[in-house]
């Protein structure tokens, strides 16, 4: 399930499901297999996923993604207690980035995957609130973990 947005890349406010588009990653999917099926206003992924639909207050520390390199082995893996995670793929490059042996970067080089709240929360009663009132207490977790499959 992810957020959809519209043109502008404003939350509409529903919930839809990935099955079958782009954004469905529910099996093993190389990253950049579907780039070219996204709307150009994006220019690539900058989504939120949904991992808890209900608006409770607190959940769980829940699995929410894994990317595996098969050149290096190297695996990266995100916990979370956030209701959502959003995907970026590092979709427009300032023209001074480099690397360290500068090389600039180009489009899609990197990704994100940060754990939050879905985009527009404040204005969807439907969505896990983003309210904090006054002596109240926010907690969240995230946990990226770091391996090799060697």
């Amino acid at each position: 399930m992810y957020t959809p947005t519209d043109d502008e890349l404003i939350p509409t406010g529903e919930i839809w499901s990935v099955k079958n588009t782009p954004l469905d990653f529910t099996q093993p999917t190389r990253i950049g297999a579907h780039l070219h099926e996204l709307p150009a206003v994006i220019g690539g992924y900058d989504h939120n996923f949904v991992l808890h639909k209900s608006n409770e207050a607190a959940v769980a520390l829940t699995f929410a993604a894994r990317v595996y390199a098969p050149k290096t082995g190297r695996i990266m893996e995100v916990y979370t207690t956030e209701p959502g995670i959003q995907l970026y793929t590092m979709n427009r490059i300032p023209d001074n980035l480099y690397s360290r042996d500068g090389k600039p970067y180009s489009p899609h080089a990197a990704l994100c995957l940060e754990a939050q709240h879905f985009p527009d929360s404040l204005h969807q009663a439907h969505f896990p609130s983003i309210l904090l009132t006054p002596n109240s207490v926010y907690r969240q977790t995230t946990i990226y973990q770091f391996k090799t499959d060697h």
